[in-house]
């Protein structure tokens, strides 16, 4: 197995995450009746830690 950099490792592993969290949105959000401005919320806080 070749040897990749850490960035590029956490790069594959932050789009998969914003992937899955992106399609468990729109199915979690479609089934029920939850403000939108909560996932926003939610999705800023998550940003902002990732990025300190």
């Amino acid at each position: 197995m070749p040897q990749m950099a850490p960035s590029l490792w956490l790069i594959i592993y932050l789009f998969v995450w914003v992937m899955t969290y992106s399609l468990g949105n729109m199915m979690f959000y479609s089934t029920t009746d939850f403000p939108s401005s909560k996932k926003t919320t939610f999705s800023s806080e998550m940003m902002s830690i990732l990025w300190q």
